[in-house]
């Protein structure tokens, strides 16, 4: 018996991101601001989700505290097959000490569990839970982390289509392992750009198809553009059914 966390933090604040991006910070709760991140999120993410072949999960929505009720019910549609919990956090608590929390008094009765992020304004291919849970169900007793290279990049503003290769993607999962000795908790203690220089187990999966989508906007912080060749109109509309867009 297993547990399988999806996360996504949507305006609530990480220690490391306040400093980093203040004016992301300072506009969270900005209605005008949400409504954009939103509508992105509905379209794309929101789809994504409720698309996935497997729907044996549960979807944590990490937002602000102060964050309206008028948003809050944006996020379920009353067309899921999962659970879907909004976690809300204030300023002054940990996030992911929360999301900690959270998590481990939902996993008492479980042999493991497994946590998959993905950020409120992309994507993942239809097929990605169901991979990931065969995968960690054949796959050994002892903790470690799944990176999926394949993905894709795509240009909101330009809609344009790129193969994108990072092994270090913001698309990881976790696998708390069969047994004692968790050390990392869940996906979002970790910074995914360090993630192959913390001395973790790291099961690096090729795969023949793309497994993510990340998707470029002039509200992203810290996404880059990548310079691979654009994919031609017929790949896209094949490739982006995995993603029913």
């Amino acid at each position: 018996m297993f547990k399988h966390f999806v996360i996504t933090r949507f305006n609530c604040v990480l220690p490391r991101f306040k400093d980093r991006w203040p004016d992301k910070y300072n506009k969270r709760l900005d209605k005008n601001y949400l409504n954009q991140r939103f509508a992105i999120f509905e379209k794309y993410t929101y789809k994504s989700i409720i698309c996935q072949s497997n729907k044996n999960f549960e979807w944590i929505i990490l937002f602000d505290d102060k964050t309206s009720d008028e948003c809050l019910k944006r996020v379920k549609c009353g067309k899921e097959d999962f659970a879907i919990t909004p976690l809300l956090i204030s300023e002054e608590d940990n996030a992911i000490e929360c999301l900690d929390d959270y998590i481990f008094n939902n996993t008492k009765y479980v042999d493991y569990y497994i946590t998959s992020r993905v950020d409120n304004d992309d994507m993942y291919s239809s097929d990605y839970i169901e991979t990931v849970q065969k995968f960690c169900s054949e796959n050994g007793n002892n903790e470690y982390f799944i990176s999926f290279p394949y993905g894709l990049q795509y240009d909101l503003d330009k809609d344009e289509l790129k193969e994108y290769i990072r092994k270090d993607n913001h698309f990881t999962t976790h696998f708390s392992g069969k047994k004692d000795g968790n050390l990392y908790g869940n996906i979002m203690n970790i910074n995914h750009t360090k993630l192959y220089d913390i001395g973790a187990e790291i099961k690096t999966i090729n795969t023949d198809n793309p497994m993510w989508l990340e998707i470029v906007h002039e509200s992203n912080c810290s996404n880059r553009k990548i310079t691979e060749e654009i994919l031609d109109r017929d790949d896209t509309k094949k490739i982006m059914k995995r993603f029913y867009i």
